[in-house]
């Protein structure tokens, strides 16, 4: 399967979130959520989100290089909105993209002011219904640390199966290593219910 040959909708909307791909105009957005929310980024997540230093600049080469990877298809990146309010929540991706069978796994990001209201579950629920059914995905991986106790509960909220501990698999923030649980979802089957419209803009 060629992925560039691949229609993809790329407007979603549930009750409370309207999720798109990056567009530069989310610059001063991004930037906001990353200063607000780069400690927790920090422990958790990594990269250029992470930091404290970072800057509109390093911003804008984030979401250049989403945009790209997404034309490319080896990196798929929307930007969640509140429907309500418009503002900039978080992020989910699609990442370590394999197409030769095809499979990948979801990453998110929800702002700290956002935190603890179910975004992280809805988004990964979108995506997982977005992964088999419009990406053709054949294996998909939700991996968290331990540690993170609202992350580890989005894969069991959404039925995926717990398969491992990846032991001392990644280093964190302050050196230290992190486990890691790996958890798999071979369809969407059996999802929370949850109301999806989607769109090419």
């Amino acid at each position: 399967m060629n992925p560039q040959l691949l229609t993809l909708p790329t407007s979603i909307a549930t009750d409370r979130l309207l999720l798109r791909p990056w567009a530069i105009s989310d610059v001063s957005e991004l930037h906001k959520l990353q200063q607000e929310s780069w400690e927790q980024l920090n422990k958790w997540y990594g990269g250029i989100l992470s930091k404290e230093q970072t800057t509109k600049d390093d911003i804008q080469v984030y979401i250049n290089n989403a945009l790209s990877s997404w034309y490319n298809r080896d990196f798929l990146e929307f930007a969640a909105f509140s429907k309500d309010t418009g503002q900039l929540i978080g992020a989910c991706s699609f990442h370590h993209l394999d197409w030769t069978v095809p499979k990948g796994r979801i990453g998110y990001i929800v702002r700290k002011s956002a935190s603890g209201k179910g975004y992280a579950t809805e988004m990964a629920n979108i995506f997982t219904r977005y992964g088999f059914q419009h990406l053709i995905i054949k294996r998909l991986e939700l991996r968290t640390a331990p540690g993170n106790q609202a992350s580890c509960m989005v894969p069991r909220k959404l039925g995926f199966q717990f398969l491992t501990v990846f032991e001392k698999n990644k280093v964190g923030a302050q050196g230290d290593l992190w486990d890691l649980e790996i958890h798999v979802r071979f369809n969407a089957d059996n999802l929370p219910h949850l109301h999806i419209d989607y769109s090419q803009t």
